[in-house]
């Protein structure tokens, strides 16, 4: 059964940049990011029934240097006077 959640990222400090990791049930296909009040967040259909995978969010701001190991572009989340960019990748459990 197939439904779609939302995951909110935590802040680990005074900024929404930097890298998170969210454990999200399989499939896990990430496809969307906004901002919703203060915070970021993730949509992702997911199997509730099924085991949970970790990803690997990275948070950049617009001219900041990316990180070698970042994922595929997700989406531009505009929180003003601040523009991030959302990575994502699933991290091989292992």
């Amino acid at each position: 059964m197939l439904t779609i959640w939302k995951f909110p990222l935590e802040t680990t400090g005074p900024t929404l940049a930097g890298r998170h990791v969210i454990r999200i049930p399989e499939p896990g296909l990430v496809h969307a990011a906004a901002a919703v009040a203060d915070r970021i967040c993730l949509w992702a259909v997911v199997d509730p029934t099924r085991p949970r995978a970790r990803h690997v969010i990275d948070v950049i701001g617009t001219g900041e240097i990316l990180v070698d190991d970042v994922g595929l572009f997700l989406d531009t989340v505009i929180m003003p006077p601040y523009v991030w960019h959302v990575f994502c990748r699933r991290m091989e459990d292992g």
